[in-house]
């Protein structure tokens, strides 16, 4: 595809936080998942995300256009749209931004550890 030129590959890597520190936008295009740790790694760092909307994963962690955009699985023409208007809008980037870090608050070990606790009790 001719693409070296604009594209580094960067291979298997251990800390993934250098690159989330520095990326404004996420875009995940699975057709299947469970609970997607990219996706949440991305929240949690406050990039703004687009998703398809597959089976399972992606609908627990972004509630669309709060923080982030869920899009119909295989509709490309509305993922291209909204994908652009992520990358013209800074202010839709910003907004997305501050809501994603608290969607992916709710998934903090303790939390998820004191739920799952609670649950064994019941």
């Amino acid at each position: 595809m001719n693409i070296s030129e604009k594209v580094k590959f960067w291979g298997k890597q251990s800390d993934v936080n250098q690159f989330y520190s520095v990326a404004k936008i996420f875009a995940f295009t699975s057709e299947s998942e469970g609970l997607p740790n990219a996706l949440l790694e991305a929240l949690a760092a406050g990039v703004a995300c687009i998703s398809f909307d597959c089976i399972a994963g992606p609908r627990d962690l972004i509630i669309d256009g709060e923080n982030g955009f869920l899009v119909k699985m295989y509709d490309c023409q509305d993922f291209i749209s909204k994908l652009n208007m992520l990358i013209q809008s800074e202010e839709v980037r910003e907004k997305f931004s501050q809501n994603a870090r608290k969607k992916a608050e709710e998934f903090n070990i303790n939390i998820i550890g004191e739920k799952f606790y609670n649950f064994l009790l019941s």
